[in-house]
């Protein structure tokens, strides 16, 4: 069950990851609307709308680049697919290569769009690695 749910979540995770800097304007498809995304889940802000989404996720890539995602464990239910994963980027003011486990909660309508995404990690983790406040790491992903 959800088969058809990871496949759709993987190839959006790959489209995100494939290239120095994803097409985002090809991404909106794979968004309802009116989704929300909420990169840090339970203190970051939510996102909400397609175009404000890809926005954020545009201005991601401007603080790294070659960005890979490895996915380490996936399920899913008829309306959900969780991932965990392992975000490898380079960023760019210093060259540093930064390594993020991620889980990441994607809900999904009856047209197989995304609905919802919500990503829970350890800013702990990554702002001793990026060498960056909080604030700053808050910045970034916004």
């Amino acid at each position: 069950m959800g088969a058809i749910q990871e496949k759709i979540v993987r190839d959006f995770l790959d489209a995100f990851h494939a290239a120095d800097v994803p097409d985002f304007a090809a991404m909106l498809r794979h968004f309802t609307e009116d989704a929300a995304y909420q990169p840090l889940v339970p203190d970051g802000s939510q996102f909400v709308g397609a175009e404000r989404i890809i926005g954020v996720l545009s201005n991601q890539f401007e603080t790294y680049t070659d960005c890979v995602c490895e996915i380490l464990a996936i399920g899913s239910g008829p309306r959900h697919v969780f991932t965990e994963r392992i975000d490898h980027v380079t960023l760019l003011r210093d060259g540093r290569r930064v390594h993020s486990r991620v889980c990441a909660v994607f809900e999904l309508n009856d047209d197989d769009k995304i609905v919802s995404w919500r990503e829970y990690w350890d800013t702990g983790n990554i702002v001793t690695q990026m060498g960056v406040s909080r604030a700053e790491l808050d910045k970034d992903i916004a």
